[in-house]
C-alpha cells in the first residue's frame, strides 16, 4: 500500500490530535496523585513576592527552555509559590499556556493550574491547535501534562 504526502499532511492533524487525547487519558491514572499534591496553606505568609514576574531558564548553550510570567508570584519559606494570571512558553515546541492561577508545591518544577486553562501549539503542518481545561498539572522536567477534569481539543 503506497500513501502519497498529501494523504499523509491531511491526516497529521487528525494523528496529532489523537495522540494528545491519548496522552492525557493515560494521565488520568495518575489523578490521585495530582488531588493529594500539597498546595499552598491560605494562613502562611508568603517570604517575598513579584508582581510582573518574569522567570526564563536556559540550556548550557544559553538557549531558552521555558518562561514563566505571572501578574503576581508569591514565594513561602517552605519553597512554594502561588501565582495569579501565569503565562507559560515553552521551547523548543513551542506551545503558549494560560492559566488564571497556579500553584507549585516545591520549587517551580511542578505547577498545579486552574481557572480556564489554554494550551496553544501548531501541528506539524502548522495549523493551530488550542487545548482547553479547568485543572492541569504540569511537570516541567518529566515534560508531561495531567488533567482530572475533561480536556476540549479545537
Amino acid at each position: 500500500m503506497r500513501i502519497d504526502r498529501q494523504s499523509l499532511l491531511l491526516a497529521a492533524p487528525v494523528l496529532a490530535a489523537i495522540g494528545v487525547i491519548a496522552g492525557v487519558v493515560l494521565q488520568f491514572e495518575r489523578e490521585s496523585a495530582f488531588n493529594q499534591a500539597t498546595t499552598v496553606e491560605a494562613d502562611t505568609e508568603a517570604d517575598y513576592f513579584m508582581r510582573g514576574a518574569d522567570i526564563r531558564r536556559y540550556d548550557g548553550n544559553g538557549t531558552m527552555l521555558h518562561s514563566l510570567r505571572a501578574a503576581r508570584l508569591e514565594h513561602f519559606p517552605d519553597n512554594s509559590a502561588s501565582m495569579v494570571d501565569v503565562t507559560i512558553n515553552r521551547m523548543p515546541g513551542p506551545w503558549t499556556l494560560h492559566a488564571g492561577r497556579g500553584e507549585s508545591p516545591q520549587g517551580l518544577s511542578e505547577l498545579l493550574l486552574q481557572d480556564a486553562i489554554v494550551l496553544e501549539t501548531q501541528l506539524d503542518d502548522g495549523s493551530p491547535i488550542r487545548m482547553h481545561t479547568e485543572y492541569l498539572q504540569l511537570d516541567i522536567h518529566a515534560r508531561t501534562m495531567m488533567s482530572p477534569s475533561p480536556v476540549r481539543l479545537e
